[in-house]
């Protein structure tokens, strides 16, 4: 996802003509599929997954754009990969990193 992009309730259908527009968007038919795939074969989108999942109930113009954006993403790099190795630099055999941000929604946090 685009770090500027603050997912939000805010974001919902505000009137009616969004709110036709996204009742033919196929908005939760492509969240299953990156949940899927988040939880199969692509970690690094899980996070992303996970946001977009939370609007699934009303999602807005904004959230599917986002939703694009994703797979756009995921058409770019369907050819990585991820490696596990150990670094030879350190003694321990893994090391690994957490970013936990708390207060990161603005609906909940």
């Amino acid at each position: 996802m685009e770090p500027v992009l603050q997912s939000s309730k805010d974001m919902s259908p505000k009137n009616n003509k969004e709110h036709m527009h996204m009742k033919n968007t196929p908005y939760l038919e492509a969240v299953g599929s990156i949940m899927y795939l988040a939880i199969t074969t692509r970690p690094d989108i899980a996070y992303s997954a996970g946001i977009l999942a939370r609007f699934g109930s009303n999602p807005g113009p904004e959230h599917w754009n986002a939703m694009k954006h994703l797979l756009c993403y995921l058409q770019g790099t369907e050819n990585y990969a991820l490696t596990y190795a150990p670094d030879p630099t350190l003694d321990e055999t893994f090391t690994t990193f957490l970013d936990a941000d708390n207060g990161g929604c603005k609906d909940s946090g």
